[in-house]
């Protein structure tokens, strides 16, 4: 999105706001990759730019077709990549009981629940591989942004616990991002906003 003010091309910010400092790299075994609904890529409130910040290898697909998503599709075909989908259904699994042995592709989906479904139902391809939620996630500690799912966590989160899970690799460093940018917004409000976001 073309921008008159000088932007961080990292973390996408303006540069008087940039957060890269607040960042710390995570090395993980697995491949992790994002299908981004387009009405994300530039939203405000969006996390998957933290997220990328700390996981330089997750890789972003914008669209919400096959065709959008052909590249990640047939790079999940080789038979060395073992990938699941992170998406609750009626016959999705608790990825607590996963390890990997099983898995070292996750595929995350990163738009409002009811964009998410439907990114979820006009890719077919999605339900031929296997899928799971989370059983015993922690709450979500982000507060600027509202979700109509119950126990709903920010894209950057869901990151986070999953990755925690299947890899046992220290996240701390995306929960620390994340706070920070926060608390660099939280700041920026007027006293009376900032208490709508407040815990």
């Amino acid at each position: 999105m073309p921008s008159k003010r000088n932007m961080c091309q990292a973390c996408q910010l303006p540069a008087s706001r940039c957060i890269c400092t607040f960042a710390s790299a995570i090395s993980s075994n697995l491949s992790m990759s994002v299908l981004q609904h387009p009405d994300e890529q530039f939203h405000p409130k969006n996390t998957l730019r933290l997220a990328q910040l700390c996981l330089p290898s997750l890789k972003v697909f914008v669209g919400e077709t096959a065709v959008d998503f052909s590249a990640l599709e047939q790079e999940c075909a080789a038979p060395e990549v073992k990938p699941c989908v992170i998406f609750p259904t009626q016959t999705s699994q608790a990825l607590e009981t996963v390890t990997t042995h099983q898995v070292n592709h996750l595929i995350f989906i990163d738009a409002t629940w009811r964009k998410a479904f439907k990114i979820w139902s006009v890719n077919s391809w999605l339900h031929a591989l296997p899928c799971y939620h989370f059983t015993r996630a922690p709450e979500s500690q982000y507060h600027l942004r509202k979700t109509s799912r119950e126990h709903g966590l920010s894209s950057l989160e869901a990151i986070a616990y999953g990755l925690s899970l299947v890899d046992n690799v220290d996240v701390a460093a995306l929960y620390a991002t994340q706070h920070s940018w926060m608390e660099q917004k939280r700041a920026m409000m007027p006293k009376d906003i900032q208490k709508r976001y407040e815990p």
